[in-house]
């Protein structure tokens, strides 16, 4: 990392402490460490450590109570917490999680384990930073739009202005010569404030393409948050294959055959996180031209990219494919299209806590054209503004959540990169989303 973390480890057990420390400090972690919670509500007074490894059983106040009320503090309600204890009950663990804590790691901990989740989290917490850093953006460039069109107003009444001023210039050089001069003079002057301003305006519109680079920005911290959803389970995994490892070896089990075994399961797993990363790496490639592709397996390969996001929530994602059209276009501008719409459904499911949660994609070739149907159930699209989802700058999330330009892109994308269609409706239960592009000759398939 490129600055110093400092980590807050806080244990009644001297001896688990300078463990701890030993290994942090030896990794280029800073440390602090407090013997009981109330110690360590003293230390966060003075102390902004950037995570906390908090046991649960202490005298006093335990880690449950600590972490819940770190949690109601606005100065700690962001550090995260691990649970380090050798309380091995489900319901422990639950409550861990109840409290306000990010993990939990099993006493007695191996030293790579700790390292890998505190990295993990670390990590995590810079995704957050550059959400709020891509937010904070796009409340400037929203200002900017703003003085834009207050810019351009200003440049209309100018030019009437001038064009009076023009009028007044001929009527004023037929009476008085003199006076004629000093209006020339003052019309230089104001068309020279005038080409100044436009420099203005010109300029604030290239500000507004920033925008569309920011909502670029934005797709890639998703992708971010994705892709710590994919690898979270994988490396679960791997640190329970290294645990299994040394509690083998305790009890004399380890042999050639074990060894093979285990490694191979940890290369799968290795290899499976490998693969995620080039999935994400592909969808990021700009397409250089039109290609031919199969929808059913773009669609595969978006979903693959939404997976973690969407499971992370208990939305389940169903896909009926009654055909195999192939079509025309841009599989990652499509990919992308799709993906926006897929967030825009995930969004809904949170604010509106529906459960189950459920995306239905259906697949088909019906009269010359491929359609593909994205349908929620989520409760549908109030129809006060269902007609102007698709307008830039729209969004009824406000500017902390959302940029207004999403779905805009993906019905451009759609409809004058590929040629195609995008419109919505809403369906019994929630809003569906079609997209009909045209088949071309061989299009479609088995």
């Amino acid at each position: 990392m490129d600055e110093k973390k400092t980590i807050l480890v806080v244990d009644d057990d001297l001896f688990v402490r300078e463990v701890l420390i030993g290994f942090l400090e030896q990794e280029g972690f800073a440390t602090i460490e407090a013997s009981a919670p109330e110690v360590a509500l003293r230390v966060l007074q003075v102390h902004s450590p950037d995570l906390i490894l908090l046991d649960i059983r202490m005298p006093g106040m335990d880690g449950f109570e600590l972490c819940r009320r770190l949690k109601q503090l606005e100065a700690t309600r962001r550090i995260p917490v691990i649970f380090i204890s050798a309380m091995q009950e489900i319901e422990d663990r639950c409550g861990a999680f109840r409290a306000g804590g990010v993990d939990y790691i099993m006493k007695p901990f191996h030293e790579a384990e700790v390292l890998a989740r505190v990295r993990t989290h670390l990590s995590l917490c810079q995704v957050d930073d550059l959400k709020q850093e891509i937010r904070e953006r796009v409340q400037v460039e929203a200002a900017l739009r703003q003085n834009e069109t207050k810019l351009q107003a200003l440049y209309q009444q100018l030019q009437a202005q001038s064009v009076e001023l023009q009028k007044a210039h001929g009527y004023l050089e037929q009476r008085v010569a003199q006076r004629t001069q000093e209006l020339t003079d003052s019309l230089q002057s104001l068309k020279a404030e005038t080409a100044e301003r436009v420099r203005a305006v010109e300029a604030l519109r290239e500000k507004e393409q920033l925008l569309l680079q920011q909502s670029r920005h934005a797709a890639m911290g998703e992708m971010i948050n994705n892709i710590a959803h994919q690898w979270r389970q994988p490396l679960n995994s791997l640190g329970l294959l290294v645990q299994q490892t040394l509690v083998f070896h305790e009890f004399g089990q380890v042999n050639q055959q074990y060894l093979e075994e285990n490694a191979a399961q940890c290369m799968n797993l290795i290899r499976h996180m490998s693969q995620t990363v080039e999935d994400f790496r592909n969808f990021f490639k700009p397409d250089k031209e039109k290609m031919r592709f199969e929808l059913s397996e773009v669609l595969r390969k978006t979903l693959s990219l939404a997976d973690g996001s969407l499971k992370g929530r208990q939305i389940t994602v169903e896909v009926a494919a009654g055909d195999q059209p192939s079509v025309d276009g841009y599989p990652n501008e499509f990919s992308q299209a799709v993906l926006n719409i897929l967030i825009n459904a995930r969004d809904a499911f949170i604010e509106r806590c529906v459960q189950p949660a459920r995306i239905a994609v259906g697949i088909a070739a019906q009269e010359g054209r491929a359609v593909v149907t994205i349908t929620d159930n989520a409760g549908g699209i109030e129809a006060g503004i269902i007609d102007k989802i698709f307008d830039p700058y729209f969004t009824t999330k406000g500017p902390q959540q959302g940029t207004g330009v999403g779905l805009f892109m993906s019905k451009t994308i759609i409809e004058r990169n590929m040629g195609g269609s995008l419109t919505v409706c809403n369906v019994e239960g929630g809003a569906q989303f079609r997209i009909e592009m045209p088949l071309p000759a061989g299009g479609q398939g088995a």
